[in-house]
């Protein structure tokens, strides 16, 4: 039994050291480095295509419009410049989404600095990791990635504005807050609560003194300007989209789920820190400080509870507009639980967090290899074969295809992948649609798996025939069946649609 005991503390030693468990920034680093190396490498290896919301954001881009019908602009930006200076990989799409990890940890971390020490601020990053919201299959690049990147990074500037009133930090803040902002509206939410803090406590309200937070101000408002322009000049779609999105009827439980997941990330950690800190009767205890918990509870419980809130009154929500809001909880776990953070606590919860890293990637990799999805198999030249074999006529020309209107997901594919790039117009996509409505008429358009009310948005009259064709399109994973889906292709003709 003694052998036993030395060999396990041997290999207990060796990964510590390794993996540098001593040393709490330079573990979260490697750790954060390397995980996401391997889910990029994964996602690279075994996925043919790239996920619908990527291939969305990076139509969004191509568009280089001020704003989306469902969301503000820069996850789009951010997506068409990835893929166009990797050439148009699909690894660009998974780096770019680790990349924004990455970022969100190390300011999570360095706000953790700003109220512990390093093993206490490294563990409230780690934690994080244990959220599903961190780990595949949930990381996918889209609007939500920003937030993981840029609400922590508003915040820690925040913090150090509120706490030292430099103006390095307001600006820097003010710039975040954009950056957030354009990212996804729910960065408002974030905002709210930083009101909050400034107008209830007394270090929040001595700023008010100062000219460097209307400075700020101004600096948002002058660097938001151009969206909040085009939002005028759409009828705020997006906002309308959102409202229109949690205007849709609920069933009763949906509350109590809602409120499930709100609870999720605060019960979840907290569990694990106090597994962490077994036997308790060893672990010295502490008192949190009460400024640090003023700040750091209405920044983390405020921007969740207004879905909660939401939900409570009849409204429907997205589980994963949480995910993004759990940036803080780590930190509001390692603050409430009532034992000190020390050396050994953090190298369970990082040797914790390395096993179950492990677990995942295992359980993924088979996941993926033997579950065939459409949206992950699928080989997209046989759906650029379909569309091809579509266009070409018994003559062998072919129809001069500058549009597609219908599925985001095909018609986005057709867009970025294809050598011709055919403009993607998601169904009832009113934004797009102005882009592409003149050309659209000019040269006609093509049809992907529409159905219903696109005669009345598209302005076909009710007596053209419209005839579609049908192609099946076959995909499996490396040890999976072969599966296969349906997709309708129809051509609309030059001078058909909308008016001259």
């Amino acid at each position: 039994m003694e052998k036993i005991k030395k060999i396990i503390s041997s290999v207990g030693g060796f990964f510590s050291k390794v993996l540098c468990l001593d040393k709490p920034a330079k573990a979260l680093f490697i750790f954060t480095v390397v995980t996401g190396i391997f889910w990029v490498l994964q996602a690279a290896l075994f996925q043919n295509i790239l996920p619908l919301d990527a291939v969305e954001a990076i139509v969004w881009g191509r568009q280089l419009q001020l704003g989306q019908m469902k969301s503000p602009p820069l996850s789009g930006y951010l997506a068409y410049a990835a893929f166009w200076l990797s050439g148009g990989q699909d690894w660009s799409l998974y780096l770019l989404d680790q990349l924004t990890v990455c970022c969100g940890i190390f300011f999570v971390y360095k706000l953790g600095r700003e109220f512990f020490d390093e093993f206490a601020a490294a563990t409230g990053a780690m934690l994080i990791f244990f959220l599903i919201y961190y780990m595949p299959p949930a990381l996918k690049f889209c609007s939500h990635s920003t937030q993981y990147a840029f609400m922590p990074a508003m915040v820690y500037f925040f913090y150090r504005a509120y706490k030292y009133n430099r103006w390095c930090d307001w600006i820097g803040m003010a710039i975040f807050s954009v950056l957030a902002v354009l990212g996804k509206y729910s960065a408002v939410q974030l905002l709210l609560a930083l009101v909050i803090l400034m107008i209830f406590t007394a270090d929040g309200r001595k700023c008010f003194a100062s000219i460097k937070p209307y400075v700020a101000g101004i600096v948002f408002l002058a660097l938001l300007a151009p969206h909040i322009v085009w939002l005028f000049q759409h009828d705020f779609l997006p906002i309308v989209h959102l409202d229109e999105r949690t205007a849709l009827k609920i069933a009763w439980y949906e509350p109590l789920q809602t409120l499930a997941i709100f609870l999720y990330p605060y019960l979840t950690l907290a569990v694990l820190y106090l597994a962490a800190a077994l036997p308790w009767k060893d672990r010295e205890r502490k008192s949190s400080d009460p400024a640090i918990l003023k700040f750091i509870i209405p920044v983390s419980v405020i921007p969740p509870l207004i879905y909660l809130i939401l939900a409570f009154s009849g409204h429907s929500t997205v589980d994963q507009w949480f995910s993004y809001l759990c940036s803080f909880t780590g930190i509001v776990a390692v603050l409430l639980c009532p034992f000190k953070c020390d050396g050994k606590i953090f190298r369970r919860i990082a040797g914790a967090a390395w096993l179950y890293f492990l677990l995942l990637l295992v359980i993924t990799v088979i996941d993926v290899t033997n579950k065939p999805r459409f949206k992950i198999h699928v080989d997209k030249q046989d759906i650029i074969a379909a569309f091809e074999d579509f266009r070409t006529m018994p003559d062998g020309k072919k129809l001069p295809i500058e549009v597609i209107y219908g599925d985001r997901y095909i018609a986005g594919v057709l867009d970025i992948y294809h050598p011709e790039h055919p403009r993607c117009c998601a169904a009832d996509d009113i934004c797009s649609w102005q882009l592409y409505r003149d050309r659209a008429y000019a040269n006609g358009l093509l049809l992907v798996d529409v159905e219903g009310k696109y005669r009345e948005f598209l302005g076909i009259p009710a007596d053209v025939k419209i005839t579609t064709r049908e192609y099946k399109i076959k995909f499996h994973s490396q040890n999976g069946r072969t599966k296969e889906t349906k997709v309708k292709f129809a051509y609309i003709a030059p001078g058909i649609v909308g008016d001259k």
